[in-house]
C-alpha cells in the first residue's frame, strides 16, 4: 500500500530535532517516541492529537487536542 494514498505524510529527523527530543527525555517522563512527537509538533507547529495523560507534563510546549 502507498502511504502517500493514506495522507500520512513523512518528515526527516534533522539534528535538531533529535537533540531537541533528548532534552524533552532529559527533563520529563515521557516515552522516547513521545518526545519525538512533541520535538515534531514543536517544530511544524503542530497539534499532538492523544489520549495518553504522559503529554499532561509537555502540553505548556505543544497544542493538544485530547481525546
Amino acid at each position: 500500500m502507498n502511504i502517500k494514498r493514506l495522507g500520512i505524510a513523512i518528515f526527516p529527523t534533522p539534528n535538531d530535532l533529535v537533540f531537541r527530543a533528548a532534552e524533552l527525555k532529559s527533563h520529563h517522563a515521557i516515552s522516547h517516541a513521545d518526545t519525538f512527537v512533541v520535538a515534531s509538533a514543536m517544530e511544524y507547529n503542530a497539534t499532538v492529537v492523544t489520549g495518553y495523560s504522559e503529554f499532561k507534563q509537555v502540553e505548556t510546549f505543544v497544542k493538544i487536542l485530547w481525546i
